[in-house]
């Protein structure tokens, strides 16, 4: 059926694990690394080889994308055509670290500590604790307002957490959802 081209179907590979929407453009996560698509025509504009096991968090910012380097224990920038404009290396234990969308900012777990860090100023802050067997961010929604944080409070039961990150950084709304 014709949709006027409101849905639109692309030939991804079997490979692929992600799919991100980047401006209209397809950011995705293969086994081998990362492909940039256009979205329009569906051709591979941007390719970069890398091993996906270590990489994680894989994210679309303002100006470029981001993934946290499990092996190099390193934040790296790419730009729009996926070349690496830049790579925090990370001298904090930090699990599970995402980027903010403007790229200023780094949120990440410690024990049982969701923090943020700024690069720029070195700076660490707080944000919230749980009590918890684990727990990982696993996403961040509306322009950096919103965490989402996967945790594990007991014998394997996770739960679904979302916290609302206030103008001044600190946090001011949890919410919690079963994941089971």
């Amino acid at each position: 059926n014709d949709t006027n081209g409101e849905v639109r179907r692309y030939d991804v590979h079997e490979d692929c694990l992600e799919i991100f929407n980047a401006d209209g453009r397809l950011l995705i996560l293969t086994e081998h690394g990362i492909r940039l698509m256009d979205g329009d025509a569906g051709t591979v504009i941007a390719a970069l080889e890398i091993d996906a096991v270590q990489m994680e968090n894989l994210q679309v910012l303002k100006n470029g994308f981001s993934y946290y380097d499990a092996q190099n224990h390193s934040v790296r920038y790419l730009d729009g055509a996926l070349n690496e404009t830049a790579n925090e290396i990370l001298t904090v234990d930090m699990e599970s670290p995402l980027v903010s969308p403007d790229g200023k900012s780094i949120y990440y777990c410690q024990g049982n500590d969701i923090r943020v860090y700024e690069p720029e100023r070195k700076i660490s802050r707080l944000l919230k604790t749980h009590t918890c067997e684990k727990q990982k961010l696993t996403g961040i929604y509306f322009d950096g307002k919103i965490l989402e944080c996967e945790i594990t409070v007991s014998a394997g039961i996770t739960k679904i957490i979302y916290i609302l990150i206030g103008v001044s950084g600190l946090i001011s709304i949890t919410y919690l959802f079963d994941r089971n």
